[in-house]
């Protein structure tokens, strides 16, 4: 396996659907630092819709492992709907906690090494363009995206072990000494 980071940019609103009181936004859900994050099964969902258009890959991303926070910034987006209240239509909003048309998030995922790298493009741009994510109506049009970027992740362990000397280079970081 290898790990990837996924940059993608909403074409539609991916809408909170954490709801609190009425008169309260409906929130992105969000881990105990105050992360927003995205269930695993919903990356799990949207890319198995996809893979089945792309006829390759079925089982391997069924294997990929999506990590549940999210690189991103949240603002409000008003989601308009009508009711009728004494016989007349009335057009109302409910606020969410969303990410809007234009904005870029990134994830992180584990995929196994029988998916290569432009092939996950591919399905992720089908998800995206067919499927969309968004913890609130994807079914609804909500959550569409492109795909700007998916690109393996290199010297994972460099940051933690406080070896900068090869950062500059963009030369991997040694783990451990060879025994040459």
């Amino acid at each position: 396996m290898f790990e990837v980071y996924v940059r993608v940019q909403f074409d539609e609103p991916c809408l909170g659907n954490e709801r609190g009181a009425d008169d309260e936004p409906t929130r992105m859900r969000r881990n105990s630092t105050g992360t927003v994050i995205f269930q695993q099964s919903w990356w799990c969902s949207m890319i198995s819709r996809a893979v089945d258009g792309y006829n390759k890959h079925q089982k391997d991303v069924t294997n990929i492992l999506w990590t549940p926070e999210i690189d991103g910034t949240t603002s409000m987006h008003k989601r308009y709907y009508t009711i009728t209240e004494s016989g007349v239509r009335v057009r109302k909003f409910k606020l969410h906690e969303a990410f809007t048309r234009g904005d870029i998030i990134g994830v992180k995922a584990l995929v196994p090494d029988g998916v290569p790298l432009d092939d996950l493009r591919d399905i992720m741009q089908l998800a995206g363009t067919y499927c969309g994510i968004s913890p609130y109506g994807w079914s609804k049009g909500y959550g569409k995206f492109k795909v700007l970027e998916v690109s393996k992740v290199y010297n994972r362990r460099r940051d933690d072990e406080g070896d900068c000397e090869n950062r500059d280079k963009g030369e991997p970081t040694v783990d451990h000494p060879r025994n040459e």
